[in-house]
């Protein structure tokens, strides 16, 4: 984000979808290419808030269709692994309570 001038307001956190959402539109091409290399994660997010009845859902709807073309076949087959693996093990802030070892799974 800082290559292309511009950082997110308010502390926001880089990886935090709203932050992408205006990194994308206010920075056009960069920003749509992040979100297109994160289509995945933003597929997987869909089908989770779909099934559970969010009205976020049609925000991430919304997003995916604005995305150039549509998901590929390497698309799909990484959404099947990123919910068969889960979500990643956030370290982030944790030493005090790392557990013997340092998993924190």
């Amino acid at each position: 984000m800082r290559e292309h001038g511009w950082e997110p307001g308010d502390g926001g956190l880089p990886d935090f979808l709203p932050t992408l959402l205006e990194f994308a539109a206010r920075c056009g091409e960069p920003g749509e290419r992040l979100l297109a290399e994160h289509r995945p994660a933003l597929d997987l997010l869909w089908h989770a808030l779909d099934d559970h009845g969010s009205p976020y859902a049609d925000v991430l709807l919304t997003v995916r269709e604005a995305l150039p073309g549509g998901p590929t076949r390497a698309d799909r087959a990484a959404v099947r692994e990123l919910a068969r693996s889960g979500p990643p093990a956030e370290a982030v802030g944790l030493e005090p309570f790392t557990p013997a070892g340092g998993d924190l799974r």
